[in-house]
């Protein structure tokens, strides 16, 4: 009976490592990056403004990207927003989620702003809650200059040759006196809650620039050490020696 009961523990262990391990591999962000651990992701640049952009939220200067280039996000910390160091183009800077989701017009500036940015947080109350903040930053109030028609829903994306379950938000600005109204798609992985495609374009009139912004998810990068990995395989060995000793006190016993 003590040794089915040994057997049987070491088997719930690694069963709970395999677990484990299954989700530091997968689950890219969920956000928060391990110990040691850093988490990097990708995406290719589709399009990107012409002409040299001020990072001025991220207090990252002038930037500006060339077409099928990188930009990345290593992810640092993760408390109320996430931290990290973005790379576009020629700019590397320490920044947050919201203050590139900002710089880079992922998100709608109304009087309830919407900024869900690179990342968004998937438990089924944080989805309800960004999918009321989204409506409301384009209701048709007084005072709200970025009023229009928002959309979200569920859909799938298909990204060399990877299909995302994902939820959608696409916003339409009203037609506006000058320019042309801001257009913006921000499509999530909701199992991992990473932006996997951003299409965003405005035109504020003549004595301004057009601006367009396309990315696609690319890859998610894993440096350093696994915690949680290690911590499970230490379980497994120690619960199998742990039955080894055991089996051969039992068997000295039985001399």
């Amino acid at each position: 009976m003590k040794k089915q009961v040994i057997f049987a523990t070491a088997i719930l262990g690694l069963i709970l490592t395999m677990n484990i391990g299954g989700e530091a591999a997968t689950s890219a962000v969920e956000i928060s990056p391990a110990i040691q651990s850093s988490t990097t992701v990708n995406w290719r640049i589709v399009r990107a403004p012409q002409y040299a952009t001020n990072a001025v939220f991220s207090n990252g200067g002038y930037w500006q990207a060339e077409e099928d280039g990188v930009m990345s996000f290593a992810v640092t910390d993760m408390q109320e927003d996430i931290a990290g160091e973005l790379r576009l183009g020629n700019m590397t800077v320490t920044t947050n989620d919201t203050m590139t989701a900002k710089d880079l017009t992922l998100g709608v500036w109304g009087i309830v702003e919407f900024w869900p940015g690179l990342f968004i947080k998937i438990g089924r109350n944080e989805v309800q809650e960004l999918n009321d903040t989204a409506y409301a930053s384009a209701e048709h109030v007084a005072g709200n200059y970025l009023n229009g028609t928002m959309l979200s829903y569920y859909d799938n994306l298909t990204l060399d040759d990877i299909e995302h379950e994902c939820i959608v938000f696409e916003y339409q600005q009203d037609p506006t006196a000058a320019g042309t109204p801001q257009h913006t798609t921000l499509v999530y992985n909701i199992s991992t809650g990473v932006l996997v495609y951003a299409n965003t374009s405005y035109y504020l009139g003549e004595s301004f620039k057009p601006y367009v912004f396309e990315i696609e998810f690319l890859s998610i990068d894993y440096t350093g050490t696994m915690p949680g990995l290690l911590i499970g395989l230490t379980i497994v060995m120690l619960v199998s020696v742990a039955a080894v000793a055991l089996v051969m006190m039992e068997k000295r016993k039985m001399f």
